[in-house]
């Protein structure tokens, strides 16, 4: 088992999986006009992330570690995954507590490497 990363490299690479849904185009991409809106991103790679919040300033705050949990069964374990949250409700359930807990009720949608393995036939 590879040793856990520390925060730098975590953020790291989480700001490069959110650079390759940000800058990706058709389907699976992220609309800029949905990360202009966002009150919040989380970026998850596996498990474990970071979440960064806009401030009333309209700048991002610094990043902060959460974890995933998945009972629904609808993010596949290892991939990365965005989350944006759009409203002020979700970003209190995202800065209450430190454990994310994904249900039924959230809608996902593969972003530009899920799409590319669903039309592989991978996904």
């Amino acid at each position: 088992m590879a040793p856990p990363l520390t925060a730098g490299e975590e953020c790291r690479l989480c700001g490069q999986a959110f650079s390759a849904f940000a800058s990706a185009t058709g389907a699976g991409a992220i609309p800029s006009n949905f990360i202009t809106m966002a009150m919040a991103i989380s970026i998850v790679r596996g498990s474990v992330g970071v979440a960064i919040v806009r401030l009333k300033t309209g700048e991002w705050s610094a990043p902060c570690a959460i974890m995933l949990e998945n009972p629904s069964g609808q993010i596949q374990p290892g991939q990365d995954t965005i989350l944006l949250f759009m409203s002020e409700t979700s970003v209190l359930s995202l800065v209450s507590r430190t454990r994310l807990i994904l249900n039924s009720t959230h809608r996902f949608e593969a972003g530009p490497y899920g799409q590319a393995k669903i039309a592989e036939g991978v996904g």
